[in-house]
């Protein structure tokens, strides 16, 4: 195209495409979704994100908002603190080490994120968390792990 452009030549004009477009932004949400369940422990920001799936923090911020009707800074956020709610139900990490492995660096803001979320502290909603239930979980996940097709 650029030499075509540099000889004179004209270049068919090209059209937008719905659908094409369509197909983009779900591979962007897809990689971006991805990236999220899989580093999400790493501390990232949004422009990590953006950076990973080859767009712009804005156009990142539109595809998310379009699509799932939140931005990708409360998409990662809900992630984790749902991750943590997980580990604070299944392990008996401390909430320090919970919120390090949810990405958090400060265990204060962590602990402040996950009230405002869930309407408890981490303490808190580890204890509201019945033995029974907790128990039951374990062996849930336990038979999974142990079964022909485990993925754990």
């Amino acid at each position: 195209e650029f030499l075509s452009c540099l000889l004179g030549e004209e270049q068919p004009e090209q059209q937008y495409d719905p659908d094409r477009h369509r197909e983009n932004t779900n591979r962007y949400l897809r990689e971006a979704v991805a990236y999220i369940q899989q580093h999400f422990s790493e501390g990232l920001q949004v422009a990590d994100i953006a950076r990973q799936v080859a767009v712009s923090r804005v156009y990142l911020y539109q595809i998310f908002n379009e699509t799932l009707g939140v931005p990708p800074k409360e998409y990662l956020t809900n992630f984790c603190i749902t991750r943590a709610t997980e580990l604070l139900t299944l392990s008996g990490q401390p909430v320090e080490e919970v919120a390090e492995s949810c990405g958090f660096k400060n265990p204060a803001a962590f602990s402040a994120i996950f009230k405002k979320r869930m309407g408890v502290t981490p303490t808190k909603y580890r204890s509201s968390v019945s033995a029974a239930y907790r128990e039951r979980l374990q062996r849930e996940l336990q038979s999974l792990c142990s079964g022909p097709a485990a993925r754990c």
